[in-house]
């Protein structure tokens, strides 16, 4: 299973990079999150985007994101990895993109910006998922399952791409940097 980061070029993608530019993630590197899985990782994954969460192609992800790191999850078995996505896909199938949760994002950082302090986005959409919201929810139903920690201590309603990604970047022993030409 591998945690695929980009840094779309469109629109919402460098306006997601910008606003997350703030100091308690660091540089916006990138604006999207999702998982490649399953026996045959050349093609399978999840994420949540424009068309809510679905299951994807990811030979035909690669043609419309541009790719700013791949991370290969270490230290479980693939086997309970995939049955939890695959739990996760029968339950949130088709649901649709959080856009309150982008909304609530920019009020965050704005208020953070003001104040300093972080709050809890007020804007989310229960049965709605964001992208860095769905990687981090299958991750913390991992660590209920496994006792394995991945990516921290996280609001999942207000995690970032970017801080999913430093999360990786900072636990050598749980994520691999992957370097090939996919």
């Amino acid at each position: 299973m591998q945690i695929i980061f980009t840094a779309d070029p469109k629109i919402i993608g460098k306006l997601i990079r910008w606003f997350t530019r703030i100091s308690w993630v660091g540089k916006g590197r990138v604006s999207h999150a999702a998982l490649r899985y399953g026996r045959d990782e050349a093609n399978w994954m999840v994420e949540s985007a424009e068309n809510g969460f679905v299951p994807n192609w990811f030979p035909y992800f690669k043609q419309k994101r541009k790719i700013y790191a791949k991370f290969e999850v270490l230290g479980i078995n693939e086997d309970v990895l995939e049955k939890i996505v695959d739990q996760q896909i029968d339950k949130w199938i088709h649901s649709n993109y959080d856009y309150g949760n982008l909304y609530g994002f920019a009020l965050i950082i704005l208020w953070y910006r003001l104040t300093g302090k972080r709050v809890k986005n007020k804007f989310y959409w229960p049965k709605h998922f964001a992208c860095a919201e769905v990687v981090y929810k299958i991750f913390d139903k991992v660590k209920k399952q496994t006792g394995i920690d991945y990516l921290g201590e996280h609001d999942p309603e207000t995690v970032f791409p970017e801080e999913l990604l430093q999360e990786c970047e900072n636990k050598p022993n749980l994520f691999k940097l992957v370097v090939d030409p996919n």
